[in-house]
């Protein structure tokens, strides 16, 4: 991810018309992870999901992945 871009949306003044240039819109998928599960685990299954995602976005021709990370709690992958 655009490391001004991560910076400023950390914070509530966030606008994607601020980093766009061709009017997308950036958002993010939440995901709560396994509280069973450790972290290796839950990066691997996140991985996957990004995986499909970013195939299916890039298939249809209608956005991409910016980022993702994982917490200890939730995961986060964040597109265009």
């Amino acid at each position: 991810m655009i490391p001004k871009m991560w910076l400023n949306a950390h914070n509530e003044s966030f606008d994607s018309i601020r980093f766009s240039k061709n009017d997308e819109i950036f958002c993010y998928l939440k995901t709560e992870g396994n509280p069973n599960s450790d972290m290796e685990k839950r990066s691997t299954e996140t991985g996957e999901i990004e995986d499909n995602l970013e195939h299916f976005l890039r298939k249809k021709n209608i956005g991409c992945i910016v980022g993702a990370g994982t917490g200890i709690k939730y995961s986060y992958i964040e597109m265009q």
